[in-house]
């Protein structure tokens, strides 16, 4: 449990880094193509550990192993993502291109840390 404490902070650790990072590359080099709902973006992946946390809990008073873990927290999450990405096509127009530029940056950074925290846990207890 103390290894997911650590993913946790981690990964709200990258949230902060890429929303300070997003709000200072749109709002200063190219204030142009800032999307208005950029605040978004982080908010979404704050949520979706907040579900993650909410499902290993769960998981954990079930008595269910860290592998089933990891195939229901894929599960929820790739309907989520999908879900908010539809949502966010449908909804907005303005800068719909830099809005998903950003999003994919904030998923793309956070799937790579979630696959080497993975192999890490997965490595160690092998």
């Amino acid at each position: 449990m103390e290894g997911f404490k650590r993913y946790v902070f981690n990964y709200l650790s990258i949230v902060a880094l890429l929303t300070i990072l997003s709000v200072v590359v749109f709002g200063m080099a190219i204030p142009e193509l800032y999307p208005r709902l950029l605040f978004i973006i982080p908010l979404f992946f704050v949520f979706l550990i907040c579900v993650i946390l909410l499902s290993k809990h769960i998981l954990n008073r079930k008595g269910k192993s860290d592998s089933v873990f990891y195939v229901v927290f894929r599960g929820i999450k790739l309907v989520l993502l999908l879900f908010f990405v539809l949502v966010c096509i449908l909804c907005i127009r303005e800068n719909l291109l830099s809005f998903l530029a950003v999003f994919g940056v904030f998923y793309l950074t956070l799937l790579v840390y979630e696959c080497v925290f993975f192999a890490s846990v997965t490595k160690s207890k092998q």
